[in-house]
């Protein structure tokens, strides 16, 4: 279903994390930009390819293989951001906070990382983002003089 993150993380925990060599898209790019749109078509040309013939294991490793190559990518990008920013704290936030695998990724990468302190909010917080949207919509919009009505949806705005 859609979003599958939660299917996905439960088929992964019983599947092989390297059965199949999914990209790790701008993973080696010199910047702390991330786009999964590659990655997300290469995980369906694998599924089309089979017609929708999938066993279970197969399910499972195909989860299990796309979501290490999220994670890695991700957890790529934060080792070299921390080795460059010096953070003193860590937190992991939003939707994908909830991912068993991301969580203990970064649990391990940031134990490498001595002077950083780890916050990973409890399961329960991590389930959806639209309160912290929600959150930055209200204050981002209290800056405007016209009604809430005039306003004009942009995917592309910045929060400041």
């Amino acid at each position: 279903p859609y979003p599958g993150g939660t299917e996905i993380s439960e088929l992964a925990e019983q599947g092989t994390r390297s059965a199949i060599n999914f990209p790790r898209p701008m993973m080696r790019d010199d910047n702390y930009d991330f786009s999964f749109a590659g990655l997300k078509t290469s995980g369906r040309t694998w599924i089309e390819a089979r017609d929708k013939k999938i066993s279970l294991k197969e399910k499972r490793d195909v989860c299990a293989s796309y979501q290490a190559a999220v994670v890695d990518v991700l957890i790529s990008k934060l080792t070299r951001a921390a080795k460059q920013y010096k953070p003193k704290t860590i937190l992991l936030g939003g939707g994908v906070a909830a991912n068993d695998e991301l969580r203990r990724a970064l649990e391990k990468a940031v134990a490498e990382m001595p002077g950083i302190t780890l916050v990973i909010p409890q399961k329960k917080y991590t389930t959806d983002n639209a309160a912290m949207i929600g959150a930055a919509a209200y204050y981002t919009g209290t800056k405007f003089k016209s009604s809430w009505r005039s306003l004009v949806a942009n995917p592309s705005f910045e929060i400041q």
